[in-house]
């Protein structure tokens, strides 16, 4: 009876989640669409479906660039779980605000990439120059390695000098040097982007790998970064 009464407490606590977990989509997903709908002119399907399907492109269209995008959302969610299994078990606060900081800044980038934020939107509806954009996101990456020095030097800091390198090379072939093709700003954008988030992948794993207490996790972590 113990049992089937715990099991059936069980089944209620995953059902309540799944209901949650549902309205947090479906209530925000209807609101907006609610709102379009009454105060545009807007094709709701077109909020709603692929871009390759609206535009009638091939699937293949943009490929590297989302997989760039992948990996910022990846970057993303690693720090920010990380930073959130730090704060759990109340242990390392300088890296759980560093994990912290760094989920945040990913995030902006990422959400940056994915809505074309310095490329189209605001340039053209704020007229703010993309140069300034980028001006604003080199002194938020300058604060937040000044801020975290201490940090990086305990920390195989080369990895993301060599990521922010790459990054830099595809803004100032963005913003400056307009003659380089774009398949080369873009590898050097996709480069960039890879190894700043290995820096940050293998930076998460040997910090949860400490946490964890787990002997076998912890050789399995330090013969992979090696």
């Amino acid at each position: 009876m113990h049992k089937l009464i715990s099991n059936k407490s069980i089944y209620t606590h995953q059902i309540k989640i799944a209901i949650i977990a549902v309205l947090s989509t479906i209530i925000p997903l209807s609101l907006v669409l609610i709102t379009v709908y009454l105060t545009t002119d807007l094709n709701l399907a077109h909020l709603t479906m692929d871009q390759a399907a609206v535009a009638g492109t091939p699937p293949y269209i943009g490929f590297f660039s989302n997989i760039g995008i992948l990996f910022w959302c990846a970057c993303a969610a690693i720090c920010l779980f990380s930073f959130v299994i730090l704060k759990i078990v109340k242990q390392s606060p300088q890296y759980s605000n560093f994990f912290l900081y760094s989920g945040l800044l990913n995030t902006l980038f990422l959400v940056d990439d994915f809505f074309l934020l310095h490329e189209y939107v605001l340039p053209k509806y704020l007229y703010i120059d993309e140069r300034i954009l980028y001006a604003i996101y080199m002194i938020l990456v300058c604060s937040f390695f000044i801020k975290f020095r201490r940090i990086f030097k305990q920390t195989e800091f080369l990895i993301l000098v060599v990521g922010t390198i790459f990054l830099g090379l595809s803004i100032i072939s963005d913003a400056i040097w307009h003659s380089i093709p774009t398949v080369v700003e873009d590898t050097l954008k996709l480069t960039g982007i890879t190894t700043w988030v290995t820096y940050f992948v293998r930076l998460c794993l040997r910090e949860i790998s400490v946490i964890a207490n787990v002997s076998t996790l912890q050789k399995e972590v330090t013969s992979w970064m090696k």
